[in-house]
């Protein structure tokens, strides 16, 4: 972790500052600032936080929202001595209020990368499950240099990471716009399908459901399942479909679906059913990326770095061996 001498007594000096930020006390930092304007983008802590660090990691959104409106977008854009953002803390934290305030201000937030490892916030968030999040830094993140979170270095490690928080439905919609993301590797050469893997009870051969369950999971329709998901164009396999929304007010199985929101056992098996639909889904895609875009050598060579057909018939998930062997 790393550390900041204390250089002419500036951290004794904010040292009310940090207080209030910890606690969200906006009343004392307002005071501060009025005394001193340079205050606002001080570093109060020995890890060069501001109070916008602060605030952002104890989750007040009160003081971070007035703070905001104080600060320059470039402002927004100081970091800590991990070379965190606040966008990145705040979606480490997985507070959305934090995620959108910053971002209100400065959209450029989301390209920002973090050292040492040069990072988005998108894919500090994806290691971490708060969907709300990660869906709204998916939405305002781009592909644009630098970083180019999605076609550069680090989307292997993004895709891994949103496999491994259970984002299966954000890993269907970014793989829609970039499906080199199936076969974007890590430094070891392990990418989706080996983190697919690892996740052997999300897929349905390894979903251990009662008798009785069993049943649910297969009387649900499909429209039942994907309601209240995104996107459900790829799990449709209708790539052509111009409208991917589910109506459940027009759908003749809207009062099925009332039913399933009502009961929470039978919506736990729904959105099993919907993680088993995701799952399956991604492996297909990242079959079809993988044919398309190696010759017959390169797939031997790029499902072998890995074992992914071994590793999975060792954990008996099936989908992966049969999908991968067609």
């Amino acid at each position: 972790m790393c550390k900041l001498k204390d250089k002419g007594g500036d951290l004794r000096r904010y040292q009310d500052l940090y207080k209030a930020a910890l606690a969200g006390d906006w009343e004392t930092a307002e005071r501060t600032f009025e005394s001193d304007p340079e205050a606002k983008t001080a570093i109060v802590s020995t890890r060069q936080e501001t109070a916008l660090h602060v605030a952002t990691s104890m989750g007040q959104t009160r003081f971070l929202e007035k703070l905001v409106q104080l600060l320059s977008p470039k402002d927004l854009e100081m970091t800590d001595c991990d070379g965190q953002t606040a966008l990145h803390i705040a979606a480490i934290y997985g507070s959305l209020d934090a995620v959108k305030t910053p971002l209100k201000k400065n959209k450029m937030l989301t390209q920002m990368v973090g050292a040492p490892n040069g990072v988005t916030a998108l894919f500090s968030a994806a290691y971490y499950d708060s969907k709300d999040v990660m869906w709204h830094l998916t939405l305002n993140t781009t592909a644009d240099p630098p970083p180019r979170p999605f076609t550069g270095p680090k989307a292997g490690g993004l895709i891994r990471g949103l496999v491994w928080s259970g984002s299966y439905d954000v890993c269907l919609h970014l793989l829609e716009r970039y499906p080199n993301l199936a076969t974007a590797t890590i430094e070891s050469q392990q990418g989706m399908l080996s983190a697919l893997t690892d996740k052997p009870s999300d897929f349905e051969s390894g979903c251990k459901l009662h008798f009785w369950q069993r049943c649910i999971y297969h009387l649900l329709p499909e429209e039942v399942v994907l309601d209240g998901h995104m996107p459900t164009r790829l799990l449709k396999n209708d790539v052509e479909d111009p409208d991917p929304a589910v109506n459940a007010q027009t759908s003749p199985t809207s009062a099925v679906t009332h039913w399933t929101r009502a009961f929470g056992a039978i919506k736990c098996i729904k959105d099993e059913k919907y993680k088993h639909k995701c799952t399956r889904r991604l492996v297909e895609i990242a079959c079809q990326e993988i044919s398309r875009s190696m010759t017959p050598p390169e797939i031997l060579q790029f499902l072998a770095s890995d074992n992914v057909p071994r590793v999975a018939a060792r954990k008996g998930i099936i989908e992966i061996v049969t999908i991968c062997l067609q």
